[in-house]
């Protein structure tokens, strides 16, 4: 049997196992799946915690040392690579893309062109903008959303979000998943992610956290 798996969802909870436990358990779930007859796993995820980074990336490596399997992480690259079209939206809308991370006017915007009933309120009127900018945060040693600021659980300015963004979000992520699944599947490796995300996940050692 061969094809793909997308094992989906965010890792935010991180905070409640440890990132060993997380990369075992994200190693099992595709063996899991090579021994059923998959040759592909894809994990997708969104997130720019290296700590996660880093145990995807461990899972994924071990996972590819099993003849004939092969594991990818699809979506990192463009996580952190700049969108030119969301870009342009949001700052049409007055927003900083680069402060638009996690729960955010973009990803808000997602939920309300897929259903306005998964969202509470159109405009939250509690939900002050929070912002941060995650190259700096990083730096300072903040690699959680809740290190950076997110004690409510955004980081950015979900009362800014419109079914047009999210439209426009779920599109360029959507587009960029499927080219890069291709890419893979051709037989070709992705491309890495930028320098000094690579060198800050190299400093990480999954067992002194």
């Amino acid at each position: 049997m061969g094809g793909c798996y997308f094992e989906c969802g965010k890792l935010n909870f991180l905070s409640r196992i440890g990132v060993r436990t997380f990369s075992d358990m994200v190693f099992e779930i595709g063996q899991s799946f090579q021994r059923e007859g998959f040759k592909w796993f894809f994990p997708i995820t969104m997130t720019i915690s290296p700590e996660a980074l880093k145990a995807v990336e461990i899972a994924l490596e071990d996972l590819n040392k099993i003849p004939e399997f092969h594991a990818f992480d699809p979506m990192p690259l463009w996580t952190f690579t700049p969108n030119d079209r969301l870009a342009e939206k949001m700052q049409e809308m007055g927003l900083q893309p680069e402060q638009e991370i996690h729960a955010d006017a973009k990803e808000t915007g997602g939920m309300f062109y897929l259903d306005k009933n998964l969202v509470k309120s159109a405009h939250p009127p509690d939900f002050a903008p929070v912002k941060a900018s995650p190259g700096w945060e990083i730096l300072k040693g903040n690699f959680s959303f809740l290190e950076m600021g997110a004690k409510d659980g955004y980081l950015g300015s979900p009362d800014r979000a419109t079914p047009e963004l999210g439209r426009l979000f779920l599109e360029e992520a959507g587009f960029a998943l499927s080219e890069a699944v291709k890419f893979a599947m051709n037989g070709n490796s992705l491309p890495p992610l930028p320098l000094q995300i690579r060198m800050l996940i190299k400093m990480i050692d999954l067992d002194d956290m």
